[in-house]
């Protein structure tokens, strides 16, 4: 017997909760408390962003990763706010009117990517920024916010 519990979540709730907790973590606190939360996602630490209470009663514990590995210049907090800003203004449009929401998994990891790119253009160097979504672990979920080989996605 597992103590580990299934939960099933409408992706568009899920999403929704996903983009309130980054926006709480990177975008709305002050430039300092933001500044400090992107330099220890930067340096390679996963921070623990939001405890959310879910329909069962259960917790579910929102952490925050950032993978930069494939930018391309120096990844400052400016940029890096203007990017996530960018694709949480995409999710939030989707999300208000109820769009469709394409997710790729993947087989081997059981990680999710959302399929929405937030395209930076900064001195001529284009960037990619897209969410993604670590396997799960019991009551606890981490979002990765990755930058993605921009050449992937010229036409």
């Amino acid at each position: 017997m597992s103590d580990s519990q299934t939960v099933s979540m409408d992706p568009q709730r899920f999403f929704t909760g996903a983009l309130n907790v980054l926006h709480a973590g990177f975008v709305a606190p002050s430039r300092v408390q933001a500044k400090r939360n992107f330099a220890r996602v930067h340096g390679g630490a996963v921070i623990d962003l939001a405890q959310v209470r879910l329909e069962d009663g259960s917790e579910l514990l929102f952490r925050v990763a950032l993978d930069h590995g494939e930018f391309r210049g120096k990844l400052g907090f400016t940029v890096f706010r203007k990017a996530l800003t960018q694709l949480l203004g995409k999710l939030s449009q989707r999300i208000r009117f109820k769009e469709k929401l394409s997710i790729y998994s993947s087989e081997e990891t059981g990680a999710l990517l959302l399929n929405l790119p937030a395209v930076l253009n900064d001195g001529g160097q284009a960037n990619v920024m897209m969410l993604g979504i670590d396997k799960p672990e019991p009551g606890a979920i981490t979002l990765r916010l990755q930058f993605l080989d921009p050449d992937q996605f010229r036409p």
